[in-house]
C-alpha cells in the first residue's frame, strides 16, 4: 500500500474483561492427552444434582437409640469434549507475508473469548449442534459409559421473572444443589440493569453476586433457552447457573507462511491462528427465563 500517509500501529484493543474466562479455573496442561477431553471424579448430592438430602443430621436423643444413616451424596464421573477456536485472514503475499503471523494472532485475540462463550452456551461447533460437551443450553443428558458428558438443564421456574427475582430464584436453586461458590452465566445485555439494581459486586477483575457466586458476563452468550429457542418479546433472555468451571487450553498455534497455507490458484496466503479448549463443570446445571419487560419496570421503580 503506497501513499503519503504515515503507517502506524492500530488502536489498542482490550477484550471483554468479565466473561467466562474471568471466572474459570484455567489450567496449564502438561499431558497433551487432555485434547481428547478430560474426565474427573466428583461428589454431588443425591437426587440427580437438584437438592441436598434434608434429613442429614442424626441424634440419639430423638428416639433414644442412634439414628440410622442413608447415603446423601453420589460419586459421579464427569467428562468433556474438546473444541478449537480459530481466526483466518486471507491476503496476497506482497503486503502480507512479513506480518501474517502477527495479524492472525491479533485477530484470534479479538474473537477468541466470544467464540469460546458461544460454543459453551450452545454446544455448537463447525455448525454441528450438540457436539461441545458440556454446554449450558441443553434439554437432555449425554453419557459415555459411566461418564456424564452433559446434564439436562433444570428450569427453575416456568415463567419469566424480572432480573431481581430471577437471580434470587436461580441462586436459591444453586444453593440447594451445590452449597458452594458457583457461576451465574449472564448475557452482557443484562449487565447494565443488574449493575443499576446493585446485583453485581466488583471483585478485582471479575464480578460476584451478594451471595458470593461468580458472574460470567458473556459477550458470546446468546441468551437462548435450554431447547435453543431465541429470546422472545416477553422472555428476553435466559440465565444459567453451574458449579465451578474448569478450563484446559492450549497455547495459540499459528499456521501462515508455509506451503500448506499458500493457495496458488488465487496467489493468497491463509494466516490462521487457533487454540484448543475443553471446559467442564459438575453437579448443577440450572436455567431461568428473564423478562426484560419487567426488568424495565423494576429499574424504573428503584430510587
Amino acid at each position: 500500500m503506497v501513499n503519503a500517509r504515515l503507517f502506524v500501529d492500530p488502536p489498542s484493543f482490550t477484550g471483554s474483561p468479565y466473561g467466562l474466562l474471568s471466572v474459570a479455573d484455567i489450567r496449564t496442561p502438561g499431558d497433551p492427552h487432555w485434547q481428547n477431553g478430560i474426565t474427573w471424579e466428583d461428589v454431588c448430592p443425591v437426587g440427580g444434582g437438584t437438592t441436598f438430602q434434608t434429613c442429614a443430621v442424626s441424634s440419639p436423643w430423638a428416639s433414644g437409640t442412634p439414628a440410622s444413616k442413608a447415603d446423601n451424596a453420589d460419586r459421579t464421573w464427569y467428562g468433556t469434549s474438546p473444541f478449537t477456536v480459530f481466526s483466518e485472514i486471507d491476503c496476497s503475499p506482497p503486503d502480507f507475508y512479513d506480518r501474517a503471523d502477527q495479524l492472525a494472532e491479533r485477530s484470534l485475540s479479538r474473537v477468541e473469548s466470544y467464540q469460546v462463550e458461544r460454543a459453551f452456551w450452545t454446544g455448537t461447533a463447525a455448525n454441528v449442534s450438540n457436539i461441545v460437551y458440556p454446554h449450558l443450553a441443553a434439554t437432555a443428558a449425554v453419557t459415555d459409559g459411566l461418564v456424564t458428558l452433559q446434564m439436562a438443564a433444570t428450569q427453575v421456574t416456568g415463567v419469566a421473572l424480572n432480573v431481581v427475582d430471577a437471580l434470587g430464584a436461580l441462586e436459591g436453586a444453586l444453593a440447594a444443589c451445590y452449597n458452594g461458590v458457583g457461576v451465574i452465566h449472564v448475557p452482557q445485555a443484562l449487565a447494565p440493569v443488574m449493575a443499576g439494581l446493585g446485583l453485581l459486586l466488583r471483585d478485582g477483575m471479575r464480578y460476584r453476586t451478594h451471595n458470593g457466586n461468580l458472574v460470567a458476563l458473556g459477550a458470546g452468550y446468546p441468551g437462548t433457552s435450554p431447547s435453543g429457542t431465541a429470546p422472545t418479546a416477553l422472555t428476553n433472555s435466559w440465565m444459567y447457573a453451574t458449579g465451578s468451571i474448569i478450563v484446559y487450553r492450549s497455547a495459540p498455534r499459528l499456521f501462515s507462511v508455509n506451503n500448506a497455507t499458500f493457495v496458488r490458484s488465487v496467489n493468497t496466503i491463509k494466516a490462521i491462528a487457533e487454540r484448543t479448549y475443553t471446559i467442564g463443570f459438575g453437579c448443577c446445571l440450572l436455567a431461568i427465563p428473564v423478562s426484560t419487560v419487567s426488568v424495565i419496570a423494576t429499574s424504573a421503580s428503584t430510587p
